[in-house]
């Protein structure tokens, strides 16, 4: 083992994983490529959706289209409905609802047995995302922005026909606010790296884990120490924590000098989500049971039923006064959210303070010099004083 393997492991309830390295420097160099590699492609498939699958599902609606014109009575093509009720495509594409895009078919209603026209746009609007359409010709068309629908079911010039094998790819990085990136910092004295997120996704993850939840990562005195937070990070190398008594009580007996190590604390996860405990109760405590969901209203499927005209009239409205009953519903949920948060967050730490008896993991493995692990080792302790508080 290299000197520096006589170095104190330590490790703090906010969440800290410390690699120990030979190369300080090639293993930075390897790992900030890796690291900005995996941010690169989640910026990808977070603006693509899942451009393969949304292809292939307007591919599947010009051959469901081509299908129900020679079943229909009148030789017209079907909407999204009456495709997926004559069973030519799966309900989900059917809803206009699949792989993170909205499906609408729209047929002429001048000339319904020769046009119509099938787009698919992002849920979520994101600079350089890709938009979709297909028509009677049958080729999958993609631009860059959202493609208006006319009665005459033409495609706007210039939109670029999907080549098989050569699937477009979407135009990332215009908004940096909108990727995922790598920052470099400067942390307890060491070059470090904070993963900075799209506004969005970072605020979902602070909703739940804390605002301080800030991942970050540096390399320098022969460890790589990776943390949930610039102030673990700070702590790791400082070493304030080392004497911690929940990471003394479950390391005790085990080895020190190891290649790679992690400590993981129920009790700290807990307080990090704790300090957050008003804000999630606004916006998912659970109503109570006095406030009722309303029931969606299911989708007529007997398509050879002399009624099913009517039945679909009758669904319509039914889902009209659905929408407007599920808008009441949100409305009635959020205002008693808000009037029981403190209630509510009380009782939700207190679920939480219950949980602490499940107390501390490490895991570590010891590597020989010619690179061979010798031992690899798990182990988890209950906290069983917490079970009594």
């Amino acid at each position: 083992m290299p000197p520096e393997a006589e170095k104190t492991l330590i490790a703090v309830p906010a969440g800290v994983a410390v690699l120990q390295v030979k190369d300080v420097e090639a293993f930075r160099q390897t790992f900030v490529t890796l690291a900005k590699t995996l941010l690169e492609q989640a910026n990808t498939k977070s603006a693509a959706g899942d451009t393969g699958a949304v292809v292939a599902s307007l591919q599947a609606l010009a051959g469901a289209q081509a299908a129900f014109k020679q079943i229909d009575p009148s030789g017209a093509f079907g909407s999204l409905s009456d495709l997926a009720v004559a069973g030519l495509i799966d309900p989900e594409l059917g809803s206009g609802f699949a792989h993170g895009h909205i499906f609408r078919l729209h047929v002429s209603g001048a000339d319904p047995q020769s046009r119509w026209l099938a787009t698919a746009s992002p849920l979520e609007e994101a600079p350089g995302a890709l938009h979709f359409a297909v028509n009677q010709d049958g080729s999958v068309r993609y631009g860059w922005q959202a493609i208006e629908v006319e009665d005459d079911c033409t495609i706007p010039e210039g939109i670029a026909v999907c080549e098989e094998g050569n699937l477009p790819q979407p135009k990332v990085g215009q908004e940096v606010s909108d990727t995922w990136r790598l920052e470099q910092a400067e942390i307890a004295g060491h070059p470090a790296y904070r993963i900075a997120a799209p506004e969005q996704s970072a605020r979902q993850w602070q909703g739940m884990a804390g605002a301080g939840f800030s991942p970050c990562f540096a390399v320098a005195d022969g460890f790589c120490v990776i943390a949930t937070s610039e102030a673990a990070l700070t702590a790791a190398f400082a070493g304030g924590l080392t004497a911690s008594t929940d990471f003394q009580r479950v390391l005790a007996g085990r080895p020190r000098e190891v290649a790679a190590f992690s400590h993981f604390s129920v009790s700290g996860l807990i307080d990090q989500v704790g300090h957050n405990a008003e804000l999630l109760a606004l916006q998912a405590a659970p109503g109570p049971d006095s406030l009722q969901a309303p029931v969606a209203p299911e989708f007529p499927m007997d398509s050879e039923s002399d009624a099913f005209q009517e039945a679909m009239n009758a669904f319509e409205a039914a889902q009209e006064r659905y929408q407007q009953e599920q808008m009441a519903y949100q409305q009635k949920l959020s205002t008693w959210r808000q009037e029981h948060a403190e209630a509510n967050a009380t009782e939700l730490r207190r679920i939480l303070d219950s949980a602490k008896v499940l107390g501390d993991g490490v895991a570590f493995s010891i590597v020989s010099e010619e690179g061979q692990v010798i031992e690899s080792t798990s182990a988890w302790q209950l906290d069983l004083k917490a079970a009594k508080k």
